[in-house]
C-alpha cells in the first residue's frame, strides 16, 4: 500500500497527471480492495481482451495526500560543492 501512495504522489506531483484509472477484473477482490483504500472510485464496467473488468479512477483533487510515519526528517549542515573534486 505504501509503495502505491507513493506512485501515486509522483504521478500527481512531479508528473502532474490530472487522473490515474485502475482497470481490474472480476474476481481479483484483493485489487479492488487495495484500490478502494487508495481513494479510487468507480467509474464503469469494461471488457479488457475478453475478460469483464471494473474500472476505477482517481483524479488528482480526489487524491489523499499520504502521512510519512515513522521517519525522522534529517538536516545537514554539510555544503556540496558546485563542481565535482572541490
Amino acid at each position: 500500500m505504501e509503495a502505491a501512495q507513493a506512485v501515486l504522489a509522483w504521478a500527481f506531483g512531479p508528473l502532474r497527471f490530472e487522473q490515474i484509472t485502475a482497470v481490474i477484473h472480476h474476481g481479483n477482490t484483493a485489487s479492488a480492495a487495495v484500490a478502494e483504500r487508495l481513494g479510487f472510485t468507480h467509474l464503469r464496467e469494461d471488457t479488457v481482451l475478453g475478460r469483464p473488468c471494473t474500472v476505477y479512477a482517481l483524479p488528482r483533487d480526489n487524491f489523499p495526500r499520504p502521512r510519512i510515519t515513522g521517519m525522522t526528517a534529517r538536516l545537514s549542515t554539510r555544503t556540496v560543492p558546485d563542481t565535482p573534486g572541490e
